[in-house]
C-alpha cells in the first residue's frame, strides 16, 4: 500500500468515526471536539475563549475577531455555511490581508490526499469547530 493510499484510508476511517460520532452524539459532544480543534489551531490568535486575544494577537496587522459576537453582528443569525468557508478557505478574509489568517483548510488538506474523499475529511474536521463556535456565541 503506498503512502497515498494508506493516507486516504487514514481519512477515510477519521470520516467514518466522524460520522458516526455525529449521528450518536449531542451537539455538545460535536462542540467540544470543536473546541479541542479550536484549542489547537485558533486560540493563539483568537484566545482560548474566542474574544480575539490571543497571546499573539499584538503581534498581528488586523486584531483578529472576537468570535464570540459573530451572531451579535449578524442580527442574532449565526452563518455556519459561511463560517466554514471562512476556515476552510473557500472564502477569503478580505480584511486580513493576504496569508494574515491561516487557512485551516488548507493545512488539512496537506494531511489528506486530494480527492473527493480528501475534501469531505477536511470539511469533517472544520465542521466540529464551526459547532463550537456557534456554541459560544454570546447570549
Amino acid at each position: 500500500m503506498n503512502r497515498h493510499s494508506l493516507a486516504l484510508c487514514s481519512a477515510l476511517a477519521a470520516l467514518c468515526s466522524a460520522a458516526s460520532a455525529w449521528a450518536q452524539t449531542s451537539e455538545e459532544k460535536v462542540a467540544a471536539a470543536g473546541r479541542e480543534e479550536y484549542l489547537q489551531y485558533c486560540a493563539s490568535c483568537h484566545g482560548t475563549e474566542g474574544k480575539g486575544n490571543g497571546p499573539i494577537a499584538a503581534d498581528l496587522r488586523v486584531a483578529p475577531a472576537d468570535l464570540t459576537q459573530i451572531s451579535a453582528r449578524r442580527g442574532g443569525v449565526f452563518p455556519q455555511t459561511m463560517i466554514a468557508e471562512l476556515i476552510d478557505g473557500r472564502r477569503r478574509v478580505r480584511a486580513h490581508g493576504p496569508g494574515n489568517m491561516p487557512v485551516w483548510g488548507e493545512r488539512f488538506d496537506r494531511e489528506v490526499p486530494t480527492s473527493p474523499a480528501g475534501d469531505v475529511a477536511i470539511r469533517g474536521r472544520v465542521a466540529p469547530l464551526v459547532e463550537y463556535l456557534r456554541s459560544i456565541q454570546a447570549k
